[in-house]
Protein backbone atom coordinates (compact mmCIF):
# COMPACT_ATOMS: atom_id res chain seq x y z
CA UNK A 1 0.00 0.00 0.00
CA UNK A 2 2.75 2.36 1.04
CA UNK A 3 4.54 1.67 -2.80
CA UNK A 4 1.54 2.27 -4.53
CA UNK A 5 0.63 5.70 -2.84
CA UNK A 6 4.22 6.53 -3.67
CA UNK A 7 3.97 5.87 -7.20
CA UNK A 8 0.36 7.86 -7.38
CA UNK A 9 2.19 10.23 -6.09
CA UNK A 10 4.99 10.20 -8.29
CA UNK A 11 2.77 10.33 -11.45
CA UNK A 12 0.28 12.92 -10.22
CA UNK A 13 3.91 15.34 -9.17
CA UNK A 14 4.73 15.19 -12.97
CA UNK A 15 4.59 18.36 -15.22
CA UNK A 16 2.20 16.71 -17.47
CA UNK A 17 0.25 13.81 -17.60
CA UNK A 18 2.21 10.39 -19.04
CA UNK A 19 0.46 9.43 -22.12
CA UNK A 20 0.26 5.68 -23.23
CA UNK A 21 -1.45 4.22 -26.05
CA UNK A 22 -2.18 0.39 -25.94
CA UNK A 23 -2.71 -1.27 -29.37
CA UNK A 24 -4.21 -4.51 -28.63
CA UNK A 25 -4.43 -7.10 -31.58
CA UNK A 26 -7.63 -9.16 -31.59
CA UNK A 27 -7.40 -11.52 -34.45
CA UNK A 28 -10.16 -13.77 -34.03
CA UNK A 29 -12.37 -11.27 -33.01
CA UNK A 30 -13.10 -12.63 -29.58
CA UNK A 31 -14.95 -9.96 -27.23
CA UNK A 32 -14.11 -11.63 -24.12
CA UNK A 33 -10.51 -11.95 -24.24
CA UNK A 34 -10.64 -8.28 -25.37
CA UNK A 35 -12.82 -7.27 -22.12
CA UNK A 36 -10.22 -8.75 -20.34
CA UNK A 37 -7.49 -7.12 -21.29
CA UNK A 38 -9.35 -3.76 -20.95
CA UNK A 39 -10.64 -4.78 -17.71
CA UNK A 40 -6.98 -4.82 -16.64
CA UNK A 41 -5.96 -1.81 -18.74
CA UNK A 42 -9.13 0.26 -16.54
CA UNK A 43 -7.91 -0.14 -13.20
CA UNK A 44 -4.63 1.50 -14.09
CA UNK A 45 -6.16 4.47 -14.84
CA UNK A 46 -4.68 7.20 -12.05
CA UNK A 47 -4.69 10.89 -12.11
CA UNK A 48 -1.29 11.53 -14.00
CA UNK A 49 -1.70 9.07 -16.22
CA UNK A 50 -3.36 9.33 -19.75
CA UNK A 51 -4.17 5.58 -21.01
CA UNK A 52 -5.66 5.16 -24.46
CA UNK A 53 -6.07 1.84 -26.26
CA UNK A 54 -6.42 1.07 -29.83
CA UNK A 55 -8.18 -2.71 -30.27
CA UNK A 56 -7.57 -3.92 -33.67
CA UNK A 57 -10.41 -6.50 -34.46
CA UNK A 58 -12.01 -7.99 -37.48
CA UNK A 59 -14.75 -7.40 -35.66
CA UNK A 60 -16.82 -4.41 -34.78
CA UNK A 61 -16.55 -3.11 -30.80
CA UNK A 62 -18.78 -1.30 -29.01
CA UNK A 63 -18.06 2.57 -28.16
CA UNK A 64 -16.32 2.94 -24.77
CA UNK A 65 -14.38 5.82 -23.39
CA UNK A 66 -10.81 6.01 -23.72
CA UNK A 67 -11.01 3.00 -26.23
CA UNK A 68 -10.94 2.98 -30.35
CA UNK A 69 -12.00 -0.09 -31.96
CA UNK A 70 -10.09 -0.27 -35.58
CA UNK A 71 -10.41 -2.41 -38.42
CA UNK A 72 -8.11 -5.09 -38.68
CA UNK A 73 -8.91 -7.66 -41.76
CA UNK A 74 -5.91 -9.58 -41.60
CA UNK A 75 -3.40 -9.86 -38.19
CA UNK A 76 -0.20 -8.54 -40.56
CA UNK A 77 -1.89 -5.21 -41.00
CA UNK A 78 -1.44 -3.95 -37.54
CA UNK A 79 1.92 -1.97 -38.60
CA UNK A 80 -0.02 -0.17 -40.61
CA UNK A 81 -2.35 1.64 -38.46
CA UNK A 82 0.16 1.99 -35.35
CA UNK A 83 2.24 3.75 -37.80
CA UNK A 84 -0.52 5.48 -38.91
CA UNK A 85 -1.07 6.58 -35.23
CA UNK A 86 2.62 7.20 -34.73
CA UNK A 87 2.31 9.55 -37.29
CA UNK A 88 -0.98 11.54 -36.62
CA UNK A 89 -0.89 11.69 -32.54
CA UNK A 90 0.88 12.38 -29.61
CA UNK A 91 1.50 10.24 -27.16
CA UNK A 92 4.74 9.64 -25.19
CA UNK A 93 4.88 5.49 -25.17
CA UNK A 94 2.76 2.71 -26.91
CA UNK A 95 2.92 -1.06 -26.28
CA UNK A 96 1.48 -3.80 -28.30
CA UNK A 97 -0.39 -6.82 -26.83
CA UNK A 98 -2.83 -9.64 -28.14
CA UNK A 99 -6.16 -9.95 -26.66
CA UNK A 100 -6.37 -11.70 -23.64
CA UNK A 101 -3.28 -10.36 -22.22
CA UNK A 102 -3.94 -8.44 -18.66
CA UNK A 103 -1.60 -6.04 -16.80
CA UNK A 104 -0.73 -7.07 -13.30
CA UNK A 105 -1.51 -4.53 -10.85
CA UNK A 106 1.26 -1.96 -10.96
CA UNK A 107 3.59 -2.90 -13.11
CA UNK A 108 2.78 -0.55 -16.07
CA UNK A 109 3.66 2.57 -13.56
CA UNK A 110 6.95 1.29 -12.37
CA UNK A 111 7.86 1.17 -16.06
CA UNK A 112 6.99 4.49 -16.77
CA UNK A 113 8.47 5.71 -13.51
CA UNK A 114 11.53 4.27 -14.11
CA UNK A 115 11.63 5.06 -18.08
CA UNK A 116 10.25 8.36 -17.64
CA UNK A 117 13.16 9.63 -16.10
CA UNK A 118 15.86 8.12 -18.41
CA UNK A 119 15.34 11.28 -21.44
CA UNK A 120 18.00 8.83 -24.27
CA UNK A 121 15.18 5.69 -23.49
CA UNK A 122 13.77 4.72 -26.49
CA UNK A 123 12.47 1.24 -25.56
CA UNK A 124 11.74 -0.94 -22.42
CA UNK A 125 10.66 -4.29 -21.67
CA UNK A 126 9.77 -6.17 -18.22
CA UNK A 127 9.05 -9.03 -16.78
CA UNK A 128 5.85 -11.64 -16.95
CA UNK A 129 3.46 -14.12 -15.40
CA UNK A 130 2.66 -17.03 -18.35
CA UNK A 131 -0.88 -19.01 -18.10
CA UNK A 132 0.39 -22.32 -19.18
CA UNK A 133 -2.89 -23.02 -20.22
CA UNK A 134 -3.58 -26.18 -18.46
CA UNK A 135 -4.01 -24.45 -14.58
CA UNK A 136 -0.25 -23.93 -14.07
CA UNK A 137 1.46 -20.63 -13.82
CA UNK A 138 4.80 -20.09 -14.90
CA UNK A 139 7.19 -16.91 -15.24
CA UNK A 140 9.33 -15.53 -17.59
CA UNK A 141 12.50 -13.39 -15.71
CA UNK A 142 14.22 -11.72 -18.66
CA UNK A 143 17.67 -10.46 -18.38
CA UNK A 144 18.79 -7.60 -18.85
CA UNK A 145 19.29 -6.63 -22.41
CA UNK A 146 21.64 -8.96 -24.21
CA UNK A 147 21.82 -9.05 -28.21
CA UNK A 148 22.69 -12.47 -28.15
CA UNK A 149 19.89 -13.44 -26.13
CA UNK A 150 17.27 -11.38 -28.47
CA UNK A 151 18.90 -13.21 -31.64
CA UNK A 152 18.36 -16.42 -30.12
CA UNK A 153 15.07 -16.13 -28.26
CA UNK A 154 13.16 -13.71 -30.20
CA UNK A 155 9.98 -15.19 -29.10
CA UNK A 156 10.66 -14.59 -25.82
CA UNK A 157 12.39 -11.13 -25.49
CA UNK A 158 11.30 -9.20 -28.77
CA UNK A 159 7.51 -8.97 -27.44
CA UNK A 160 6.04 -6.42 -25.63
CA UNK A 161 8.60 -3.60 -25.41
CA UNK A 162 7.24 -0.21 -24.44
CA UNK A 163 8.65 2.04 -27.15
CA UNK A 164 8.97 5.75 -27.21
CA UNK A 165 6.39 7.00 -30.13
CA UNK A 166 9.45 9.95 -31.03
CA UNK A 167 12.14 7.13 -31.07
CA UNK A 168 9.37 5.08 -33.36
CA UNK A 169 8.94 8.05 -35.48
CA UNK A 170 12.18 9.09 -36.28
CA UNK A 171 13.36 5.40 -37.77
CA UNK A 172 10.27 5.43 -40.01
CA UNK A 173 8.11 3.04 -37.95
CA UNK A 174 7.13 -0.77 -37.80
CA UNK A 175 8.29 -2.80 -41.07
CA UNK A 176 4.77 -3.29 -43.12
CA UNK A 177 6.91 -6.28 -44.49
CA UNK A 178 7.74 -7.85 -41.29
CA UNK A 179 4.22 -8.76 -39.85
CA UNK A 180 4.92 -11.07 -36.57
CA UNK A 181 8.17 -9.76 -36.35
CA UNK A 182 7.80 -5.80 -36.55
CA UNK A 183 8.58 -5.35 -33.32
CA UNK A 184 12.11 -7.57 -33.76
CA UNK A 185 12.79 -5.49 -36.51
CA UNK A 186 12.39 -2.14 -34.98
CA UNK A 187 14.74 -3.33 -32.48
CA UNK A 188 17.43 -4.63 -34.75
CA UNK A 189 17.55 -1.56 -36.97
CA UNK A 190 17.75 0.66 -33.99
CA UNK A 191 20.81 -1.14 -32.97
CA UNK A 192 22.37 -1.61 -36.30
CA UNK A 193 21.80 2.51 -36.44
CA UNK A 194 22.92 3.91 -33.18
CA UNK A 195 23.52 0.29 -30.57
CA UNK A 196 22.32 -0.89 -27.98
CA UNK A 197 22.13 2.60 -26.02
CA UNK A 198 18.48 3.85 -24.61
CA UNK A 199 16.99 -0.12 -24.51
CA UNK A 200 16.11 -0.57 -20.80
CA UNK A 201 14.91 -3.18 -18.80
CA UNK A 202 12.73 -3.16 -15.83
CA UNK A 203 12.86 -6.45 -12.81
CA UNK A 204 8.97 -6.29 -12.59
CA UNK A 205 6.08 -8.47 -13.84
CA UNK A 206 4.28 -6.12 -16.76
CA UNK A 207 1.79 -8.80 -17.98
CA UNK A 208 0.04 -11.70 -17.94
CA UNK A 209 0.55 -13.50 -21.09
CA UNK A 210 0.39 -16.73 -22.54
CA UNK A 211 2.79 -19.33 -24.36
Amino acid sequence: AVQVAQMRHKLQAAAAPLSVRVFVRDAQGDSAQVAATLASLKALQTPGLSLQTVVLTPAPGLAEDGVEHVPMPAQAHWPTVVNRQVAAESFDWLLLLDAGETFTAHGLWTLLLEAGDVVECRAVYADEWVDTGNGGWGTLFRPDFNLDMLLSCPQALARHWMFRRDAVLQTGGFDLDAADAAELDLLLRWIAADGIGGLGHVSEPLLVSSL
